[in-house]
């Protein structure tokens, strides 16, 4: 199902993705990469299927929601997954009023 699929995933720890990387490349994606928003904003701009985003770097706990919502300033309506770790229920409800989806390993409480 991801053959031919471009995909930009926006991390500033590339390490840490390195095994989804390799299982999505497996499965047909060509996979582009950004560390920063400002990277990650002129690179939406090539075509891509679907971006994925980390929601910390190195600006700040909420980076993700910013690149989320520069996404959406310049236009861009490509799908986003923002990836995280764990995600309070606020900024959950921030990125699902962007139009993102969001990909967790644990949701807490009403934290922002």
């Amino acid at each position: 199902p991801l053959l031919g699929a471009l995909i930009l995933w926006v991390d500033d720890r590339r390490e840490n993705n390195a095994s989804l990387v390799r299982i999505v490349t497996a499965e047909g994606a060509t996979v582009l990469t950004a560390k920063t928003t400002d990277e990650g904003l002129r690179r939406a701009k090539e075509g891509v299927d679907i971006i994925i985003s980390d929601m910390a770097r190195a600006k700040g706990n909420r980076e993700g929601l910013s690149f989320l919502g520069g996404l959406r300033e310049q236009g861009t309506t490509t799908p986003v997954i923002i990836y995280a770790g764990h995600f309070a229920t606020t900024r959950a409800n921030r990125a699902a009023a962007a139009r993102a989806g969001v990909a967790v390993g644990r949701v807490d409480g009403t934290r922002g």
